[in-house]
């Protein structure tokens, strides 16, 4: 209610003659009817100097007042507020006019008193501190007439008068695989968590005198944010910046494959897009599979292997402890194992290995790793029987040191002995895969880390023997001309990448165009300073003196991994990133 009104109607606190018989309803325009706003308001203008109320214009006679007295009244002695001498009675040193209502409509106003120190006043409405006169203002100063003061502010008849809420919601943030770019992408769904919260914002209208439009709006989801996701290594593979978010769902396009393990997602929230909403941060950590590939190798046991055929393994050292060990398999059943690797040598402490892989930069990326040493490697020259066999790492005193952990994915298996010494296992081939998610369609992504300007590639290979067919002849690996048959299919199957579609040093490149066929297995075939002569197969026997140039990480859920050594063994640097290749579909799939 409008205190220059209210405190000297007959039950105010400070009751005036002048508005006997008076109530609350004849200073309401039209009680009774809906009001138009600004057009229903009777208004009066002051023309105020030094402090001092002047003069009186009648602006607007509004309509409906006095409704009690038909229309028509005399008032004497109406206050105008606002010279702030004593915030208690208000009413003390303020300018007096006399108020004429005829058919419902202001028609006089006559000033009997100009008052005192309206100067504040004056210089709110100029915005100007040195201000002490109305006139020349953009705005000048106005009373309007009406108890219900919220109307006056708001321009609106409401039966509670006013209405206005602010509201926090809880975020929920649903996920869908979406195929789209080189690595997939997600399209993110953000809504308030609650039903109560949903249900409020789709009934409770915008606050009183809101234009409905832009921030003065409710909205039922988020329209702005951050937002983005982080693989497990805390890498941003896509998003990064606040976005417009279309009701609340926009799409992430991957810019990189993430690491094995858990991607999460972060909405950072919308305070900004609604004067009546915010909506909190938001997390959800998801699972993908950019495929799985099948090479025969299972795990029968927390500390054994099953062979599903018979196999040829490689191995390598990946631990940097300083212990001399042997490494090798132990057939179930049997009592001596099959040593592959006597006193192998330890790896370099920032040596390759699969976190590295998926960082792109720093000190613990696979860019940091160059010239850092894997430890000893070695081949099974002749075939491991199909079965059951257990790893084994033996120290120095021919101990057997039990296995702690295993992982085995695709076509490689991450073995941990007790005291932290661990082992890769390798086949040779890149295996089959049993799932693919979206089109099925296979990306290769190939980083560098060599000098050499080599050439790559991919040969379908028996997934049991690693033979190639080429002309009706096979050749199994070891065999004289194995390494130019596999050159030769290759070839032929339009699989042969020269040193121009591979990156620069330092670099990185996604390659979609291959014909790779997901239900075939391949091996990889490197040519050095692309000469065709100069090969190095994944299929270690097929290499001289059965060196193993090429090694395969664990990488759960994120396809095939190759680490490749360009050099021979007498000058090696065994860091294995001379290139480093990756087999994967082109998207994923959510768990």
């Amino acid at each position: 209610m409008d205190p220059a009104i209210a405190n000297h109607l007959g039950d105010g606190i400070a009751p005036e003659a002048g508005f006997a018989g008076t109530t609350a309803k004849d200073w309401i325009p039209d009680p009774s009817g809906t009001f138009n706003g600004i057009n229903d308001l009777a208004c009066f203008e002051l023309t105020i100097i030094d402090g001092v109320v002047k003069d009186i214009k009648n602006i607007k006679g509004g309509r409906g007042y006095m409704s009690t007295k038909g229309g028509n009244h005399y008032i004497r002695g109406f206050n105008i507020y606002g010279n702030n001498i004593d915030p208690l009675s208000p009413w003390l040193g303020t300018a007096q006019v006399d108020l004429s209502f005829v058919d419902g409509q202001l028609k006089d106003v006559i000033l009997t008193d100009g008052g005192s120190s309206y100067e504040l006043a004056v210089r709110a409405a100029a915005e100007d501190n040195t201000k002490n006169t109305t006139e020349g203002l953009e705005y000048p100063i106005r009373v309007a007439i009406n108890y219900n003061l919220e109307e006056i502010q708001y321009l609106v008849r409401d039966p509670e008068l006013y209405n206005d809420y602010y509201l926090i919601s809880d975020t929920s943030l649903e996920c869908q695989s979406k195929d789209i770019g080189n690595f997939g992408g997600l399209q993110l769904a953000l809504k308030p968590s609650s039903t109560k919260a949903q249900d409020l914002l789709a009934s409770l209208p915008a606050t009183t005198g809101y234009s409905g439009k832009g921030a003065q709006r409710s909205y039922g989801a988020p329209q702005q944010g951050l937002v983005q996701a982080k693989d497990h290594n805390g890498t941003i593979i896509a998003g990064g910046l606040s976005r417009p978010l279309q009701d609340g769902v926009t799409f992430l396009e991957f810019t990189t494959r993430p690491a094995p393990g858990q991607v999460k997602v972060d909405f950072g929230g919308d305070p900004l897009s609604s004067y009546l909403v915010n909506f909190r941060e938001a997390s959800k950590s998801i699972d993908l599979s950019y495929g799985s590939w099948s090479s025969g190798l299972s795990q029968a046991s927390t500390s054994s292997i099953n062979f599903a055929k018979d196999v040829s393994l490689s191995l390598v050292r990946t631990d940097a402890l300083d212990r001399s060990i042997s490494l090798g398999l132990l057939r179930k059943g049997e009592t001596n194992p099959t040593l592959l690797i006597t006193n192998a040598k330890a790896a370099s402490n920032s040596a390759l290995n699969t976190n590295s892989i998926f960082i792109p930069s720093g000190s613990g990326s696979w860019l940091a790793t160059e010239g850092q040493r894997l430890g000893s490697t070695s081949t099974s020259l002749a075939m491991l029987a199909a079965g059951e066999w257990n790893p084994v790492a033996r120290n120095a005193a021919g101990e057997n040191l039990s296995v702690e952990s295993m992982s085995i994915s695709g076509n490689s298996v991450d073995v941990e002995f007790t005291g932290g010494i661990r082992a890769l296992y390798n086949t040779s081939g890149t295996g089959i895969a049993q799932s693919i998610p979206g089109s099925g369609k296979l990306a290769v992504t190939v980083k560098r880390l060599g000098r050499q300007n080599n050439g790559l590639a991919f040969y379908e290979a028996d997934p049991i023997t690693g033979a190639v067919i080429v002309n009706g002849q096979s050749f199994i690996p070891g065999d004289t001309g194995y390494l130019q048959a596999a050159l030769a299919s290759a070839k032929s199957d339009g699989l042969y990448l020269t040193p121009d579609k591979l990156p620069g040093y330092g670099g990185e490149r996604v390659i979609t165009d291959l014909p790779l066929d997901a239900s075939q297995n391949y091996g990889l075939l490197l040519l050095r300073n692309n000469n065709a002569s100069d090969l190095v197969s994944s299929y270690s026997q097929a290499n001289p003196d059965g060196a193993v140039g090429m090694l395969s990480f664990v990488a759960p859920n994120r396809g095939i991994l190759y680490g490749i050594e360009d050099l021979i063994a007498s000058k090696s640097d065994s860091d294995y990133n001379d290139l480093i290749v990756g087999i994967s579909s082109e998207t994923f799939s959510l768990a």
